[in-house]
């Protein structure tokens, strides 16, 4: 008796509780220059609306941040992930539907971003029908200066030595 009434109260429990949502890493890798990049998947199997499926990743410094996210619709497999939005570390993006029907996309580009890690992504998404499988990427690219902001600088320096240059000296007379 004890069993069955234990067993009841923990299926009550998990019946009236909502469910965790899981947070994904996604683990940012070099490609050979000073960008990194990660992917992630969701996917759905179910019809149901407002999912959301949070990821975290870590970018090892200062820089840029971007971030896509693309469902694509097959008409051979008939996905119906629905994509709604991201929002990268609270900046969000709404998806759209692609020109030919075939896919909702949503990017975020060039965010400039510091190293408090994590960074953050939500992809947020309705399935209707059968489901699918929406792809996407992060990218981190580190902060380097534009080419204006060079000019600009090297523009200040001259300035500087041209002004230090143009300076008369000054002379002291003595009196004897």
């Amino acid at each position: 008796m004890k069993k069955i009434f234990a067993t009841a109260v923990a299926a009550a429990t998990f019946a009236v509780s909502a469910p965790a949502m899981a947070v994904t890493n996604i683990d940012l890798g070099p490609d050979g220059s000073d960008v990194q990049f990660g992917s992630f998947t969701i996917s759905g199997t179910a019809a149901a609306q407002g999912l959301s499926q949070d990821f975290t990743f870590n970018v090892p410094s200062d820089g840029i941040v971007s971030a896509s996210g693309t469902a694509t619709i097959s008409l051979a497999t008939n996905s119906a992930i629905q994509l709604t939005s991201i929002v990268l570390n609270g900046i969000s993006k709404a998806a759209v539907l692609s020109a030919d029907g075939s896919a909702y996309q949503a990017a975020i580009n060039n965010i400039v971003t510091n190293a408090t890690n994590p960074q953050t992504l939500r992809v947020n998404y309705n399935v209707t029908g059968r489901g699918g499988i929406a792809t996407g990427t992060v990218s981190w690219t580190s902060a380097v200066p534009e080419p204006g902001s060079w000019a600009l600088m090297i523009l200040g320096f001259g300035i500087v030595g041209y002004a230090m240059r143009r300076r008369p000296s000054v002379r002291f007379a003595q009196a004897i």
